[in-house]
């Protein structure tokens, strides 16, 4: 699915969303959506509460891996600066390329995903 999201084609799936089973409470607790990427490229939608919630969560799916500073690579790193400890153990992440939109959480409509659905196939 292609998205235009605040003016910028984002490209993403449903696979992309780390936490689908969120939906439902989302909208009813007033949850946040936020769809994480690096230059366009999507890393993974988020429903949390807060933006550090959301990080945690994206940080505990893999999905932010490729930010993961090692060991040997945390010495070129001054006092720690530039990393953000991250999900359930805190991992140390270089998350500076990692840009956020805050979306607004759809509604659901049964109609729309049939039609949806339809289309595909």
């Amino acid at each position: 699915m292609k998205a235009k999201v605040k003016g910028v084609e984002i490209w993403f799936t449903d696979e992309d969303v780390v936490n689908p089973s969120e939906y439902a409470s989302a909208k009813s607790y007033g949850m946040k959506l936020f769809l994480f990427h690096e230059a366009g490229f999507v890393l993974g939608l988020v429903f949390a509460d807060n933006l550090q919630d959301a990080l945690d969560e994206l940080a505990d799916s893999g999905k932010m891996d490729k930010f993961l500073v090692s060991e040997s690579e945390r010495a070129d790193y001054i006092d720690d600066e530039g990393i953000s400890f991250l999900g359930n153990n805190g991992r140390p992440f270089d998350d500076e390329l990692v840009e956020f939109i805050e979306l607004t959480i759809p509604s659901f409509s049964l109609a729309a995903l049939y039609e949806a659905e339809k289309e595909e196939g």
